[in-house]
């Protein structure tokens, strides 16, 4: 299976990962079964899911989409004061 490019990992992706980790699969094998590099699983885990046998693929899913919010609110902040104090 070929490898995907850094990307991040699709709602389907998610879904399989949490799955397979709850059935106890190792970082590497849930990377095998979605043709992804291990560390792209170790980073999920670490970025959405701090306890993900106790919660749902949704509302993991829910977690990665505010995340994903608040990284891209947080630059447009730093935009806006780069642009004002370049103006001023």
């Amino acid at each position: 299976m070929e490898m995907k490019k850094t990307q991040k990992l699709s709602f389907d992706e998610r879904e399989i990962l949490y799955r397979l980790k709850r059935l106890h699969y190792s970082n590497r094998a849930v990377a095998r079964e979605l043709g992804r590099h291990h560390r792209t699983i170790a980073e999920e885990l670490k970025r959405n899911a701090k306890s993900y046998p106790l919660h749902s693929d949704s509302m993991i899913q829910a977690r990665a989409a505010d995340n994903a919010w608040h990284a891209r609110r947080k630059v447009a902040s730093t935009r806006m004061r780069l642009n004002e104090s370049l103006q001023g």
